[in-house]
């Protein structure tokens, strides 16, 4: 039998795959498992990156304020737990929703330079998509 966080693991993995193949259900469903083993386990960022993950689904299933809920807890448990990459993955992942949707462009781009910044310091993958999103959204 496998350790619970190795099974939270593997069904996060699981759900990234429905989701990239467009199965959203599929890909909640698990996620949600994957939350369930998080929490009850106490893995706190564990439980950050699922409800990113949900809040991704959400987005891509157009319910943004859903997915605005699901990224601002993602965003709180990144910083509670002070995980850098997390934070920048977070505040891009909610500065876009924000910007995109008009919901509160000044927010979302004040995210975004967060992210810009943090992965520039990082020296990690993800600069040029946050680069992006500020000229895209004029938050320069």
């Amino acid at each position: 039998m496998q350790d619970p966080r190795g099974e939270g693991v593997d069904h996060a993995l699981l759900g990234r795959i429905a989701l990239e193949q467009g199965e959203y259900s599929k890909a909640a469903h698990l996620y949600q498992i994957s939350l369930k083993i998080a929490r009850t386990i106490g893995n706190r960022r564990g439980e950050g990156v699922n409800l990113r993950q949900l809040g991704k689904i959400a987005e891509r299933r157009q319910t943004s304020k859903r997915a605005e809920v699901f990224y601002r807890a993602g965003l709180a448990i990144a910083r509670e737990v002070e995980n850098a990459l997390d934070i920048a993955d977070a505040s891009l992942a909610l500065g876009c929703l924000l910007s995109a949707q008009r919901i509160d462009p000044i927010e979302g781009c004040q995210l975004l330079l967060t992210a810009e910044s943090i992965y520039a310091r990082m020296q990690v993958p993800g600069l040029n998509e946050a680069r992006d999103a500020i000229a895209r959204w004029g938050c320069e």
